[in-house]
């Protein structure tokens, strides 16, 4: 320090009292280990850190600060490593159950090009006077970031999916009172077929397409049974059973299409988040 100082002002007409000295080298090691331990206390075991300041030889060093930040660099490089080896990606998928046959207002809030794509702009653009729409508009860079980030998708799931689906896994209530309208249950082949027609499906399957799933003609009592679904409501709670019910079917599609994935998780936080979605899909490299 005193020669830098010296070099960038210039000698001193008088002995300025600057006198810098470290720690002797053979105790920069011990030194490493302390800072180590003081600054990780939740890990039992420096071992455990992956860096072990006794392999670095401070004789190839100028100074116990070059030391430590080397130490400190390859730390840090193998933490990274190791968050991005364990790391789940996340693939958000926002699935409207709708009583309608067709997608609605969705088709002006994705991707024209890409299936389902969430369009930044367009959110921004459809909730203007709302706190969420403003709090993200002074955001607009990281709203389209974690669209990308978690491959966001918006979809629908029109009742000629829906009611089958209930009809087949739904609850002792739910299918007693489809039942009563006269609506008949599939098999879970039939079931699984029409998961895979609906935009769902085509996801998990990882297939592209440009347009929302609008094949078919729907049930003529598929919207009344819709309806009558409805009448409980889906709000506090209530969709819950629902939910248990599209896991149940989505485990089943994916079981027959031969997809790699584990059974479908309903109801359940993500570990090390506060998010609950209404059902996971587990798969070997990302969760959706």
């Amino acid at each position: 320090m005193s020669d830098a100082y010296v070099e960038v002002a210039g000698r001193a007409p008088v002995e300025l009292p600057i006198v810098v000295e470290g720690p002797m080298r053979e105790t920069w090691v011990d030194v490493a280990l302390n800072t180590l331990r003081l600054s990780n206390p939740m890990v039992e075991s420096l071992e455990l850190l992956g860096v072990d300041p006794g392999t670095y030889n401070p004789e190839t060093f100028d100074t116990v600060g070059e030391f430590l930040r080397q130490i400190a660099d390859d730390f840090v490089g193998y933490l990274l490593k190791l968050i991005a080896e364990t790391r789940i990606p996340v693939k958000l998928v926002v699935a409207f159950v709708s009583e309608s046959s067709n997608p609605g207002v969705l088709s002006q809030l994705t991707s024209a090009t890409r299936y389902g794509f969430l369009d930044a702009s367009a959110l921004l653009a459809a909730t203007p006077e709302s706190r969420i729409g403003q709090w993200w508009a002074a955001r607009r860079g990281a709203l389209t970031q974690t669209i990308v980030r978690l491959d966001a998708r918006g979809v629908y799931v029109s009742p000629t999916a829906s009611i089958p689906i209930l009809r087949r896994y739904g609850g002792d209530d739910v299918r007693d009172a489809l039942e009563e309208m006269g609506i008949k249950s599939q098999g879970p082949a039939a079931v699984s077929e029409l998961v895979k027609r609906s935009d769902i499906g085509q996801i998990l399957l990882g297939l592209e397409r440009s347009g929302f799933e609008a094949r078919g003609t729907p049930s003529t009592q598929a919207v009344p049974a819709f309806q009558l679904i409805a009448e409980t409501g889906f709000n506090l709670g209530r969709d819950k059973g629902h939910n248990r019910s599209m896991a149940e079917a989505i485990s089943a599609f994916a079981s027959g299409e031969g997809i790699d994935s584990e059974a479908v998780v309903p109801e359940k936080g993500l570990a090390e988040t506060n998010l609950i979605p209404d059902n996971n899909v587990p798969f070997s490299n990302e969760l959706v």
